[in-house]
């Protein structure tokens, strides 16, 4: 179902920098396990829009029992490159809309 925006639960911070405003989106997921569905938390996300990848914390990985699928090189903002873990795989639900990652 598309709400066509921010849906029921989700929260937006607004700040000014150099005369533009800017925000910060956060939305209730679910994030399941897709290998042991009964592994499944609901937390508070920041969305980023122009993220490539999503990133869980640590403590989430474990709790949620999931596996080391790759290594992979990320580029952050700063243009520093580092060597990352790949976890998977976990059924993302959002604004009732679920994939596979």
């Amino acid at each position: 179902m598309d709400r066509g925006g921010a849906g029921e639960g989700s929260a937006k911070e607004q700040s000014i920098v150099k005369g533009i405003k800017i925000g910060k989106v956060v939305e209730k997921i679910r994030v399941t396990n897709f290998r042991d569905t009964s592994k499944s938390v609901e937390i508070e996300a920041v969305i980023d829009t122009g993220a490539t990848m999503s990133v869980l914390p640590v403590d989430l990985i474990q709790k949620l029992g999931l596996e080391k699928i790759d290594e992979v090189n990320v580029r952050f903002a700063d243009n520093s490159v580092r060597r990352k873990e790949v976890y998977g795989w976990i059924i993302l639900e959002i604004a009732g809309r679920k994939a596979v990652f």
